[in-house]
């Protein structure tokens, strides 16, 4: 890589990394804190969908179900996080969840999620 890049390109986005995390609230967490809220995050998100398709009962999406199928469908992007990933898949209704999120805003899922949702449901893939 030449100079430049290393002194100025890599610096910068450090910097942007750093700052996207501590506004997160991951920044300076151990990996043991920060594994903890993201299962408190998924445990909070099935209490709140509850039995109703969507969060708080409702029957068509909002915004929090769109920040919360991302979420779910994020975890099982390209094998990144497979300890999330398998909390996830612990949780069904996450996935039965992020499934009708898509579904109701006429999205294709994703590779992923169009691979989990069927086991979510109790049918074989």
């Amino acid at each position: 890589q030449p100079w430049w890049f290393r002194t100025l390109i890599v610096p910068a986005v450090l910097r942007r990394q750093k700052s996207r995390l501590q506004h997160q609230g991951f920044l300076g967490k151990s990996p043991e804190d920060a594994r903890a809220m993201m299962l408190r995050a998924l445990d909070m998100l099935v209490e709140g969908i509850g039995g109703g398709p969507f969060l708080q009962g409702r029957s068509t999406p909002a915004r929090g179900d769109l920040a919360a199928a991302a979420m779910v469908v994020q975890t099982g992007f390209r094998g990144s996080m497979p300890d999330i990933e398998t909390e996830v898949r612990a949780r069904p209704s996450l996935i039965r969840h992020a499934a009708a999120t898509y579904r109701a805003c006429n999205a294709p899922p994703t590779r992923w999620l169009a691979k989990v949702a069927p086991a979510a449901d109790g049918v074989a893939p």
